[in-house]
């Protein structure tokens, strides 16, 4: 049996337990956390009952790395004394590595809450030594990179791809925090062929900022042999001290109780209808969090991002005034956007998205009508129009790639890439327009 306490930005809100066999969390309604507004998800708001079955398993499974392989070998590590333990059991893999997650969430052991409140450090790591968890996580031989003797980080990435975290320092340097010390920084390589990754990303992100779209922050960098998107973390902020804190983020699968395995739609997981119903229906600011959420679509359909599925959306939560107060949100900057457009097997007749638009996923299939079902379904109403709003948000991307060319070449970055992504984007945006709003197509 396992009981672990449950964190939220380091004030104890819950216990974890699978006593019983299967994993149930009881709010210590009691608790700091509580009385100061914190929850745990909006799949499992505050209450007195405890909380089992498939809402507690798949807000944990969200936590943790998708990859089998990964899973695997946190379940073999025996790091700190705990022993193996099955890879379908979430509680027992977080209680390895579930000390600075996604958001403001810790899972801690009971005996370590203190430490990861009121203690914590940061242990300097050299370049060439970040250069050995790159390559360690890229081929396999780690999950979270971890370094010899260099075990106090414990952290969960949740998703498919490989990734590890670190704290930047002021001057630029790297570190492995622990404790209360939270990571900072994202940095993946990329995936197994697909040459270029890094770099597409990085355009991505810098594309959906320059169209005013609030996305997390990137560079691409160099470690010896090892090249990685490396990603700002948005669910961190620094005081006027230089403090680093935990702000409380989740993806829309948390949000909604949904099974890490079922994030695209097409395989039963949420669209935009369900994510604006249930989860921005609760925003701060419904309308804008619902443009943008619509304007991320187009982004996706223009650059042939055939990955933009529910856990690569996620909300701010913030703390309620009171318990009895309803519980505010707001949409979390993008991550995660990607062109497949780059590589072999691109077919805008026959790739997908993983969202549909008016019941439609092949690109070449979505049309005016569909998105304007969409808009529709998610409760979003230009006040221009429907047509009006897609044909600017296509003008949008179209007008900005230049500049994005021209800000990743003054990175230094492969400019044959570079310019063949930018050629393809600006040229699908231009086919859209021809099709669509140059033509009597609907």
């Amino acid at each position: 049996m396992v009981d672990l306490a449950v964190l939220v930005s380091g004030k104890v809100c819950a216990r974890a337990s699978d006593k019983g066999g299967s994993p149930r969390i009881f709010y210590d309604m009691d608790s700091e956390g509580v009385r100061e507004g914190h929850s745990l998800s909006l799949s499992m708001p505050p209450q007195k009952e405890a909380y089992g079955g498939g809402v507690v398993v798949n807000w944990l499974r969200n936590l943790l790395p998708e990859s089998k392989q990964d899973l695997r070998a946190i379940a073999q590590d025996e790091t700190g004394g705990l022993p193996v333990c099955s890879v379908n059991n979430p509680l027992r893999l977080l209680e390895k590595i579930g000390e600075d997650c996604a958001g403001a969430v810790q899972v801690v052991q009971e005996d370590r809450i203190a430490k990861v409140r009121e203690e914590g450090g940061i242990i300097p790591v050299s370049e060439d030594e970040v250069e050995k968890m790159i390559h360690d996580i890229r081929s396999g031989r780690s999950v979270a990179g971890r370094i010899l003797d260099h075990n106090n980080g414990r952290f969960s990435l949740a998703g498919a791809q490989k990734k590890t975290a670190l704290r930047r320092m002021p001057d630029g340097s790297w570190g492995i925090p622990y404790g209360k010390e939270p990571t900072t920084h994202i940095m993946k390589p990329p995936m197994p062929d697909m040459k270029g990754q890094v770099e597409a990303e990085h355009f991505c992100l810098t594309l959906c900022r320059g169209i005013g779209l609030s996305a997390a922050k990137s560079e691409v960098l160099q470690f010896g042999s090892e090249k990685v998107i490396c990603v700002e973390r948005f669910d961190r902020w620094r005081d006027e001290k230089g403090d680093v804190h935990r702000l409380h983020v989740e993806d829309m699968c948390q949000a909604l109780g949904i099974d890490p395995a079922r994030k695209y739609q097409s395989e039963g997981g949420p669209g935009t209808t369900e994510i604006s119903g249930h989860v921005l229906s609760r925003s701060m600011n419904p309308d804008g969090d619902r443009e943008a959420m619509m304007r991320a679509m187009v982004v996706n359909w223009v650059l042939m991002g055939t990955d933009a599925h529910a856990k690569n959306y996620s909300i701010f939560i913030h703390p309620l005034e009171s318990l009895q107060s309803e519980r505010k949100v707001s949409l979390a900057p993008l991550y995660d956007v990607n062109t497949f457009a780059p590589y072999e097997g691109a077919s805008w007749s026959s790739n997908t998205m993983s969202m549909s638009v008016g019941g439609k996923y092949v690109f070449s299939k979505i049309h005016k009508r569909h998105w304007q079902i969409a808009c529709q379904k998610a409760g979003f109403h230009p006040p221009t129009g429907y047509n009006e709003w897609l044909e600017q948000t296509v003008c949008s991307i179209r007008d900005v790639v230049r500049g994005v060319l021209g800000i990743t070449l003054q990175e230094g970055l492969d400019p044959e890439w570079m310019a063949k992504i930018s050629k393809l984007t600006r040229n699908r945006a231009e086919m859209i327009l021809n099709d669509m709003f140059r033509s009597s197509s609907t």
